[in-house]
């Protein structure tokens, strides 16, 4: 994974990517899982593309511009 870009960690930040529909990059541990926009999240999910994945198992991290 990289680590030179934002990894989301606040509801803010979420709600900021949900809001300005800023994609998304999803790892489990450091392989890449998926890449889309939020439609939804909570405090344990984030939604993307129709698939839930779990906040505690999961790193998500911005990608403006993709």
């Amino acid at each position: 994974m990289r680590h030179d870009i934002e990894r989301l960690t606040q509801l803010s930040q979420f709600q900021h990517h949900l809001e300005q529909a800023i994609p998304v990059q999803v790892y489990d541990r450091d392989r890449h899982i998926d890449i889309g926009f939020i439609t939804h999240y909570d405090e344990h999910f984030v939604e993307i593309g129709g698939a839930l994945f779990n906040r505690s198992c999961h790193h998500f991290i911005s990608r403006p511009g993709y």
